[in-house]
Protein backbone atom coordinates (compact mmCIF):
# COMPACT_ATOMS: atom_id res chain seq x y z
CA UNK A 1 0.00 0.00 0.00
CA UNK A 2 2.86 2.39 0.86
CA UNK A 3 4.47 1.34 -2.70
CA UNK A 4 1.10 2.68 -4.28
CA UNK A 5 1.00 5.92 -2.29
CA UNK A 6 4.57 6.99 -3.47
CA UNK A 7 3.48 5.70 -6.76
CA UNK A 8 0.94 7.76 -6.82
CA UNK A 9 2.78 11.04 -5.40
CA UNK A 10 5.42 10.74 -8.29
CA UNK A 11 2.59 10.82 -11.13
CA UNK A 12 0.87 13.65 -10.07
CA UNK A 13 4.14 15.06 -9.63
CA UNK A 14 4.87 14.34 -12.94
CA UNK A 15 1.35 15.71 -14.13
CA UNK A 16 2.27 19.08 -12.18
CA UNK A 17 5.42 19.16 -13.89
CA UNK A 18 3.55 18.84 -17.86
CA UNK A 19 1.46 21.97 -17.34
CA UNK A 20 2.81 25.05 -19.17
CA UNK A 21 3.98 27.84 -16.98
CA UNK A 22 4.00 31.47 -17.05
CA UNK A 23 7.47 33.00 -17.47
CA UNK A 24 7.94 35.70 -14.13
CA UNK A 25 11.02 37.15 -13.38
CA UNK A 26 10.65 36.70 -9.51
CA UNK A 27 12.53 34.28 -7.46
CA UNK A 28 10.57 31.25 -6.58
CA UNK A 29 10.26 31.25 -2.92
CA UNK A 30 8.66 28.35 -1.36
CA UNK A 31 7.88 27.27 2.00
CA UNK A 32 9.37 23.91 1.69
CA UNK A 33 10.92 22.28 3.20
CA UNK A 34 11.72 22.70 6.92
CA UNK A 35 9.84 23.99 9.57
CA UNK A 36 9.76 27.25 8.82
CA UNK A 37 7.77 28.92 6.27
CA UNK A 38 9.13 32.63 5.65
CA UNK A 39 7.31 35.25 4.75
CA UNK A 40 6.92 35.63 0.67
CA UNK A 41 3.96 36.37 -0.71
CA UNK A 42 3.40 34.42 -4.04
CA UNK A 43 2.10 36.29 -7.09
CA UNK A 44 0.91 33.04 -9.65
CA UNK A 45 -0.76 30.13 -7.82
CA UNK A 46 1.60 27.86 -6.46
CA UNK A 47 1.68 23.86 -4.92
CA UNK A 48 3.92 22.52 -2.62
CA UNK A 49 3.98 18.71 -1.43
CA UNK A 50 6.08 15.95 -0.26
CA UNK A 51 7.37 13.05 1.46
CA UNK A 52 8.36 11.87 4.60
CA UNK A 53 10.39 8.53 5.92
CA UNK A 54 10.03 8.36 9.53
CA UNK A 55 12.24 5.97 11.83
CA UNK A 56 12.63 5.17 14.95
CA UNK A 57 14.09 2.00 16.81
CA UNK A 58 13.69 -0.20 13.40
CA UNK A 59 10.07 0.89 12.29
CA UNK A 60 9.31 3.08 9.42
CA UNK A 61 6.39 5.50 8.80
CA UNK A 62 5.93 7.45 5.70
CA UNK A 63 4.21 10.40 5.65
CA UNK A 64 2.65 11.86 2.68
CA UNK A 65 2.95 15.65 3.81
CA UNK A 66 -0.08 16.32 1.41
CA UNK A 67 0.41 19.37 -0.26
CA UNK A 68 -0.66 23.46 -0.06
CA UNK A 69 -2.07 24.89 -2.79
CA UNK A 70 -0.68 29.13 -2.28
CA UNK A 71 -3.51 31.29 -4.66
CA UNK A 72 -2.40 35.05 -4.96
CA UNK A 73 -5.00 38.25 -4.46
CA UNK A 74 -5.46 41.49 -5.35
CA UNK A 75 -3.49 42.45 -2.33
CA UNK A 76 0.25 41.82 -2.88
CA UNK A 77 0.27 41.15 0.84
CA UNK A 78 -1.98 38.41 1.17
CA UNK A 79 -2.17 35.41 -0.33
CA UNK A 80 -5.26 31.84 0.18
CA UNK A 81 -3.69 28.94 1.57
CA UNK A 82 -5.88 25.72 0.32
CA UNK A 83 -4.50 22.38 2.55
CA UNK A 84 -4.46 19.03 0.71
CA UNK A 85 -5.13 16.35 3.69
CA UNK A 86 -1.76 14.61 4.87
CA UNK A 87 -1.55 10.50 4.78
CA UNK A 88 0.76 8.77 7.38
CA UNK A 89 0.00 4.81 7.15
CA UNK A 90 -3.79 4.58 6.90
CA UNK A 91 -4.52 7.80 8.53
CA UNK A 92 -6.18 10.50 6.44
CA UNK A 93 -5.48 14.30 8.07
CA UNK A 94 -8.25 16.70 7.24
CA UNK A 95 -8.28 19.85 4.50
CA UNK A 96 -7.70 23.08 5.60
CA UNK A 97 -8.21 26.73 4.66
CA UNK A 98 -6.00 30.16 5.61
CA UNK A 99 -4.73 33.25 4.81
CA UNK A 100 -1.03 34.74 5.42
CA UNK A 101 -0.55 38.50 5.63
CA UNK A 102 2.84 40.19 4.97
CA UNK A 103 2.03 42.81 7.69
CA UNK A 104 5.48 44.45 7.81
CA UNK A 105 8.34 44.39 5.87
CA UNK A 106 10.12 40.96 7.10
CA UNK A 107 7.71 39.60 8.88
CA UNK A 108 3.79 37.56 8.36
CA UNK A 109 0.72 36.56 9.93
CA UNK A 110 -0.27 32.81 8.55
CA UNK A 111 -3.64 31.49 10.21
CA UNK A 112 -5.00 28.19 9.05
CA UNK A 113 -8.52 25.99 9.83
CA UNK A 114 -9.50 23.03 10.01
CA UNK A 115 -12.48 21.03 10.41
CA UNK A 116 -12.93 20.57 14.11
CA UNK A 117 -10.06 21.88 15.54
CA UNK A 118 -9.20 25.65 16.80
CA UNK A 119 -7.06 27.62 13.78
CA UNK A 120 -3.32 27.87 14.26
CA UNK A 121 -1.66 30.95 14.06
CA UNK A 122 2.23 31.25 13.12
CA UNK A 123 4.10 34.57 13.04
CA UNK A 124 6.92 34.41 10.45
CA UNK A 125 10.08 36.14 10.93
CA UNK A 126 12.82 36.94 8.26
CA UNK A 127 16.17 38.90 7.59
CA UNK A 128 18.61 38.72 5.00
CA UNK A 129 21.65 39.43 6.52
CA UNK A 130 23.85 39.69 3.19
CA UNK A 131 23.10 38.65 -1.04
CA UNK A 132 23.81 34.98 0.15
CA UNK A 133 22.71 33.97 3.85
CA UNK A 134 18.96 34.52 5.49
CA UNK A 135 17.87 33.69 8.53
CA UNK A 136 14.25 33.06 9.44
CA UNK A 137 12.44 31.79 12.75
CA UNK A 138 8.54 31.54 13.61
CA UNK A 139 6.40 31.17 16.73
CA UNK A 140 3.52 29.01 16.39
CA UNK A 141 0.52 28.15 18.33
CA UNK A 142 -0.85 25.17 17.15
CA UNK A 143 -5.00 23.94 17.52
CA UNK A 144 -3.80 21.66 20.07
CA UNK A 145 -2.93 24.62 22.31
CA UNK A 146 0.64 24.41 22.65
CA UNK A 147 3.61 26.35 21.50
CA UNK A 148 6.08 25.33 18.93
CA UNK A 149 8.96 27.64 17.00
CA UNK A 150 12.30 27.16 15.00
CA UNK A 151 15.27 29.15 13.51
CA UNK A 152 16.61 28.69 10.20
CA UNK A 153 19.90 29.76 8.74
CA UNK A 154 19.85 29.76 4.46
CA UNK A 155 22.50 29.77 2.25
CA UNK A 156 22.32 30.48 -1.68
CA UNK A 157 25.48 28.90 -3.01
CA UNK A 158 23.92 30.10 -6.52
CA UNK A 159 20.82 31.10 -8.36
CA UNK A 160 19.49 27.53 -8.62
CA UNK A 161 21.25 25.57 -5.14
CA UNK A 162 20.34 26.63 -1.94
CA UNK A 163 21.20 25.27 1.79
CA UNK A 164 19.50 25.25 5.46
CA UNK A 165 20.06 24.28 8.71
CA UNK A 166 17.64 25.03 11.17
CA UNK A 167 16.54 23.85 14.97
CA UNK A 168 12.66 23.20 16.01
CA UNK A 169 11.12 22.51 18.82
CA UNK A 170 7.42 21.17 18.89
CA UNK A 171 4.65 18.71 21.07
CA UNK A 172 7.39 15.98 20.69
CA UNK A 173 10.54 17.15 21.28
CA UNK A 174 13.40 19.58 19.51
CA UNK A 175 14.64 18.72 16.16
CA UNK A 176 17.63 19.26 14.31
CA UNK A 177 17.27 18.98 10.50
CA UNK A 178 18.70 20.43 7.45
CA UNK A 179 18.66 19.77 3.29
CA UNK A 180 19.08 21.17 0.19
CA UNK A 181 16.60 22.84 -2.39
CA UNK A 182 17.22 22.93 -6.25
CA UNK A 183 15.44 25.46 -8.99
CA UNK A 184 14.95 23.63 -12.59
CA UNK A 185 14.20 26.53 -14.16
CA UNK A 186 12.03 29.81 -12.94
CA UNK A 187 8.59 27.63 -11.81
CA UNK A 188 9.89 23.97 -10.46
CA UNK A 189 11.86 23.31 -7.43
CA UNK A 190 13.07 19.97 -5.83
CA UNK A 191 14.27 19.63 -2.59
CA UNK A 192 15.74 17.42 0.18
CA UNK A 193 15.81 17.62 4.05
CA UNK A 194 16.75 15.33 6.71
CA UNK A 195 16.32 15.53 10.39
CA UNK A 196 17.08 13.88 14.18
CA UNK A 197 16.06 14.03 17.61
CA UNK A 198 17.55 16.02 20.20
CA UNK A 199 15.91 15.10 23.41
CA UNK A 200 15.44 11.79 25.38
CA UNK A 201 11.73 11.82 24.50
CA UNK A 202 12.45 11.75 20.29
CA UNK A 203 16.56 10.78 19.86
CA UNK A 204 16.13 7.58 18.42
CA UNK A 205 13.98 9.11 15.72
CA UNK A 206 15.05 10.52 12.48
CA UNK A 207 13.43 11.54 9.31
CA UNK A 208 14.49 12.06 5.50
CA UNK A 209 12.19 13.49 2.97
CA UNK A 210 11.62 14.66 -0.97
CA UNK A 211 9.45 17.66 -1.86
CA UNK A 212 8.39 19.35 -5.41
CA UNK A 213 7.21 23.10 -5.39
CA UNK A 214 5.61 24.36 -8.87
CA UNK A 215 4.40 27.67 -9.59
CA UNK A 216 2.28 28.81 -12.96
Amino acid sequence: PRRNELKKILLFAFALLAVPAFADDNPLEAERPGFTAGVSIVKRPQYELGITNYRDLGTKTTFNDGGLLRLPTKSKTLEVRLGVPSRSGSAWGDPSVGAKWGFYDGAALIVTAAKNARPQYALELERAVSPLWTLQADFVRTPDGDDAGAFNVGYGVNKTLGLFVETYSQADGRWLDGGATLLSGKNVQLDFNLGVGLQSSNRTQNFVGLGLVRRW
